[in-house]
Protein backbone atom coordinates (compact mmCIF):
# COMPACT_ATOMS: atom_id res chain seq x y z
CA UNK A 1 0.00 0.00 0.00
CA UNK A 2 1.24 3.58 -1.00
CA UNK A 3 -0.14 6.42 1.24
CA UNK A 4 0.15 9.97 -0.83
CA UNK A 5 0.68 13.23 1.30
CA UNK A 6 0.65 15.37 -1.92
CA UNK A 7 -0.35 19.15 -0.20
CA UNK A 8 0.14 17.75 3.05
CA UNK A 9 2.68 19.75 5.69
CA UNK A 10 5.00 17.36 7.87
CA UNK A 11 6.40 18.61 11.04
CA UNK A 12 9.04 16.45 12.11
CA UNK A 13 11.39 16.46 15.35
CA UNK A 14 14.18 14.88 15.95
CA UNK A 15 15.04 15.14 12.26
CA UNK A 16 18.78 15.76 11.96
CA UNK A 17 19.34 12.12 12.06
CA UNK A 18 18.36 8.66 13.15
CA UNK A 19 14.56 7.52 12.94
CA UNK A 20 13.39 11.64 12.47
CA UNK A 21 15.75 11.74 9.56
CA UNK A 22 13.80 8.65 8.03
CA UNK A 23 10.81 9.95 8.88
CA UNK A 24 11.64 13.24 6.97
CA UNK A 25 12.73 11.26 4.27
CA UNK A 26 9.54 8.83 3.88
CA UNK A 27 7.03 11.81 3.98
CA UNK A 28 9.15 13.63 1.32
CA UNK A 29 9.13 10.93 -1.04
CA UNK A 30 5.29 10.35 -0.25
CA UNK A 31 4.88 14.17 -1.21
CA UNK A 32 4.83 15.89 1.95
CA UNK A 33 6.16 19.21 2.15
CA UNK A 34 8.02 18.98 5.36
CA UNK A 35 9.49 21.21 8.34
CA UNK A 36 12.27 19.49 10.06
CA UNK A 37 13.32 20.53 13.79
CA UNK A 38 15.61 19.56 16.37
CA UNK A 39 18.34 20.57 18.97
CA UNK A 40 21.26 19.83 16.39
CA UNK A 41 22.00 22.59 13.70
CA UNK A 42 24.79 21.39 11.92
CA UNK A 43 22.86 18.31 11.70
CA UNK A 44 20.17 19.54 11.01
CA UNK A 45 21.23 21.62 7.87
CA UNK A 46 23.03 18.56 6.99
CA UNK A 47 19.46 16.62 6.67
CA UNK A 48 18.14 19.40 4.87
CA UNK A 49 20.54 19.73 2.25
CA UNK A 50 20.14 15.85 1.61
CA UNK A 51 16.39 15.83 1.35
CA UNK A 52 16.32 18.49 -0.78
CA UNK A 53 19.12 17.30 -3.16
CA UNK A 54 17.32 13.78 -3.05
CA UNK A 55 13.31 15.08 -3.73
CA UNK A 56 14.51 18.65 -5.53
CA UNK A 57 12.47 20.63 -2.84
CA UNK A 58 12.78 23.17 -0.73
CA UNK A 59 13.05 21.61 3.17
CA UNK A 60 12.61 24.03 6.26
CA UNK A 61 14.07 23.81 9.06
CA UNK A 62 14.29 24.78 13.30
CA UNK A 63 16.76 24.40 15.30
CA UNK A 64 16.19 24.52 19.31
CA UNK A 65 14.93 23.03 22.07
CA UNK A 66 11.66 21.85 21.83
CA UNK A 67 10.69 21.52 25.09
CA UNK A 68 10.67 25.53 25.72
CA UNK A 69 7.41 26.61 24.96
CA UNK A 70 8.52 29.64 23.05
CA UNK A 71 10.86 27.24 20.83
CA UNK A 72 7.96 25.58 19.54
CA UNK A 73 5.38 28.31 19.02
CA UNK A 74 8.22 29.72 16.64
CA UNK A 75 9.08 26.97 14.92
CA UNK A 76 5.44 26.13 14.19
CA UNK A 77 4.84 29.41 13.56
CA UNK A 78 7.87 29.08 10.65
CA UNK A 79 6.37 25.97 9.46
CA UNK A 80 3.28 28.09 9.08
CA UNK A 81 4.53 30.95 7.56
CA UNK A 82 6.31 28.91 4.60
CA UNK A 83 3.50 26.14 4.04
CA UNK A 84 0.40 26.76 6.21
CA UNK A 85 -0.62 23.98 8.65
CA UNK A 86 -3.94 23.64 7.79
CA UNK A 87 -3.47 19.85 7.19
CA UNK A 88 -0.45 18.85 8.23
CA UNK A 89 0.94 15.88 9.46
CA UNK A 90 2.86 15.86 12.83
CA UNK A 91 5.57 13.49 13.51
CA UNK A 92 7.73 13.11 16.64
CA UNK A 93 10.64 11.00 16.73
CA UNK A 94 12.49 13.44 19.85
CA UNK A 95 12.18 12.20 23.14
CA UNK A 96 13.43 14.04 26.15
CA UNK A 97 17.56 14.65 26.45
CA UNK A 98 17.57 13.93 30.21
CA UNK A 99 14.60 11.66 31.04
CA UNK A 100 14.87 12.38 34.51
Amino acid sequence: MQIRLDGRVALVTGAAQGIGRAIARALEAAGARVHVADLDEAGLKQACAHLSKEFGVEVTSHAGDLSDQGTAEKTINLASERFGLSSGVPACSAGPADPR
